[in-house]
């Protein structure tokens, strides 16, 4: 259906008049109004697609029976406070929030009223999500929406659990394939040495073992970004799209960006160490701006595959060596503080955004910052200011 395969801010009038004589379905339902007495219903169909498909809820259209009958339409003086009640009530009432919930209003001819679109994700790692009115966790079904079993809630607990834990067996398997250099399973011979690994994991398409057409991301511009990309470079392999960077080595790279089909993105970099009062060390501040680097490209990929999904960041360095983490700015601190387990492998603790927008914003990632710098006894990053802005040091290019 052409509605669905839009984004709410592409829909207009049009769209919306196809609608009429359409049955609701699993993923589609619609709603004449919205108002404090059916805020407990709205809630729960919110509730039930997002712990079933997903789908779209239209405010503005009656219905005859299960039958779109007649566009309704709410006056656009009307349309902000209708908005930020919906948000109220989804903020409050539902348990756990839906993350990347969207609610998007599409103008309908003559530009005098519009319709309100509620864009509910397919499940995440979040579901099941409650509806607090009736303390009931819903599902939806084609002739509407009921209070799940105990026998379903327990099935969608377990996938949630197993989905975490297909991430993290597949993050392991990854981490270890590129620090042993297992032909076959990386893509590129790599420079010798410490190397920072990032995965960023849509939940949606994972969880879904979706294979993504990846020509979109085969046609983005790397020529002129904050990489050593070239579009020369870059090509399609087995797995998916790779983008090596630019060596002058015809042996080994110094790093890459691998899109895999089902959504999935690593990126790895060597991480040239320091010799810093007897140690060599791999700064934390480095490893910050790569990562905040990384993000950008991986929000870049997920908005040309049109991806909107809460997001799975993993952080790992690997091929230690004799090297340390070490927290070390030559500005202020006179001594490094440097990690003493001595590990030859880190997994940071993941950390789940709750939309692909988030992989732009500072403020979100300092939380992953703030985890790698646990590793060498520091409490948090220093590197953010009160706004949660990152605080770019060293020669390093910016890309805000």
């Amino acid at each position: 259906m052409p509605f669905f395969d839009k984004r709410p801010a592409d829909l207009d009038h049009n769209d919306i008049t196809e609608l009429i004589g359409l049955p609701e379905t699993i993923t589609l339902d619609f709603k004449r109004q919205l108002d404090d007495q059916n805020s407990s219903s709205i809630l729960k169909c919110i509730t039930a697609m997002a712990n079933t498909q997903g789908g779209r809820i239209i405010v503005g259209i009656d219905e005859d029976g299960t039958l779109a009958s007649e566009i309704i339409g709410i006056p656009n003086e009307q349309l902000e406070n209708v908005r930020s009640r919906l948000r109220n009530w989804c903020n409050a009432l539902i348990d756990p929030r839906i993350p990347n919930l969207d609610i998007h209003p599409v103008s309908l001819e003559g530009g005098e009223k519009s319709v309100i679109v509620i864009s509910i994700p397919a499940p995440t790692l979040l579901a099941p999500h409650q509806e607090k009115n009736s303390r009931l966790f819903h599902k939806r079904y084609p002739a509407g929406n009921d209070p799940m079993t105990y026998q379903e809630l327990r099935m969608m607990f377990n996938q949630a659990l197993t989905l975490a834990e297909t991430l993290h067996t597949y993050r392991q398997r990854r981490v270890d394939a590129i620090a042993t250099d297992r032909t076959g399973e990386i893509p590129l011979n790599l420079s010798a040495g410490p190397r920072f690994i990032v995965h960023f994991n849509p939940l949606n398409t994972v969880a879904q073992n979706a294979r993504l057409d990846l020509e979109p991301v085969a046609e983005i511009d790397v020529d002129r970004g904050p990489f050593e990309f070239s579009n020369h470079a870059k090509r399609y392999n087995l797995d998916g799209v790779i983008f090596p960077e630019i060596t002058t080595s015809t042996e080994r790279f110094s790093g890459y960006v691998q899109v895999f089909r089902n959504g999935t993105i690593e990126a790895v970099h060597y991480m040239r160490p320091d010799f810093i009062e007897s140690h060599f060390c791999v700064l934390l501040y480095w490893l910050q701006d790569w990562l905040i680097r990384y993000s950008w490209f991986a929000k870049l990929i997920y908005s040309v595959l049109r991806i909107d999904s809460s997001v799975n960041v993993m952080a790992s360095m690997s091929n230690m060596g004799e090297s340390k983490l070490a927290h070390y700015h030559r500005s202020y601190q006179p001594h490094p503080q440097v990690a003493i387990d001595g590990r030859q492998i880190y997994m940071f603790p993941d950390v789940t955004l709750e939309s692909v927008a988030d992989l732009e914003s500072h403020g979100s990632l300092r939380l992953v910052c703030d985890l790698m710098f646990n590793a060498v006894g520091v409490s948090k990053s220093s590197d953010f200011d009160e706004n949660g802005a990152f605080r770019y040091r060293g020669s390093r290019e910016t890309f805000d």
